[in-house]
């Protein structure tokens, strides 16, 4: 699963979504936001989305007719759905997210059997897949893994379907193999960012941006000349001079 959110991290999420959904590797797409899905949709990204978000009523419904799958983690969820899908006439595609420990989003563990239990059984949803979210640290992704399969475990054993189990991020992907499951969401590692310094070594990832600006003006200061407020910008302003003439001379020559 290729996470495509925050506009692929500003690369355009209607250029970077339709790139990873050509590729073979690549079985399905995520985003965080509806706008970023529906503008996959809209740019010809056919492989299933899911967005990763809670979402409004009005906004379930918008994501049903652009076949986006939906994240569902609150209480009330299942009233949602039922609304919805009587509008639509069909079910309504959902995972469950389950928060094992990060404490921040999702259902916690401690009580998601009985509301996923809950909402399986309703007619109004089809349940595409089950997932948590780590906190990446590599103790305490493992103690979140623990929990996480005990309640896939408890799931099964009540016959609540749980469709597409996912939990790895890039960092888990790396660090935690017993917990890719049926798919991994790497998504700072398909741009070639690895999770730490430590991680070199297991992969040969290409960085896929770089960060440029437009250079707005150019002065030549004096020696002893300062910058902006305060008297300790002539460092500063040394500094970034220095940096420029440096790095860039063609553009300093060209500019002035």
């Amino acid at each position: 699963m290729a996470p495509v959110k925050n506009n692929a991290y500003g690369l355009g999420d209607t250029i970077v979504g339709p790139l990873l959904a050509s590729m073979s590797e690549v079985s399905r797409l995520a985003c965080v936001r509806v706008s970023e899905g529906l503008a996959m949709r809209t740019a010809g990204v056919r492989k299933p989305i899911l967005n990763m978000s809670e979402v409004t009523e009005e906004e379930i419904e918008q994501l049903v007719r652009y076949d986006i799958e939906v994240t569902c983690w609150l209480d009330d969820s299942g009233d949602r759905i039922d609304r919805v899908a009587k509008r639509l006439g069909k079910p309504v595609p959902i995972h469950f997210f389950i928060d094992t420990g990060l404490n921040r989003e999702g259902m916690p563990y401690t009580r998601a059997l009985p509301w996923m239990k809950d909402l399986a059984g309703r007619p109004s949803v089809k349940v595409a897949g089950t997932y948590t979210m780590f906190i990446h640290d590599r103790e305490h992704d493992k103690f979140q893994l623990k929990r996480f399969n005990q309640l896939i475990k408890d799931a099964r054993n009540e016959n609540i379907p749980l469709g597409l189990i996912h939990a790895s991020p890039s960092f888990t992907t790396f660090y935690l193999p017993e917990a890719r499951f049926d798919t991994v969401r790497s998504a700072t590692a398909l741009f070639g960012l690895y999770p730490d310094a430590n991680a070199v070594s297991m992969a040969d990832l290409k960085y896929v941006w770089k960060l440029r600006a437009r250079i707005v003006r150019l002065q030549q200061l004096q020696p002893g000349e300062t910058v902006g407020f305060g008297p300790n910008s002539q460092w500063i302003n040394q500094r970034c001079l220095h940096y420029f003439q440096s790095a860039q001379p063609m553009a300093i020559q060209v500019l002035q």
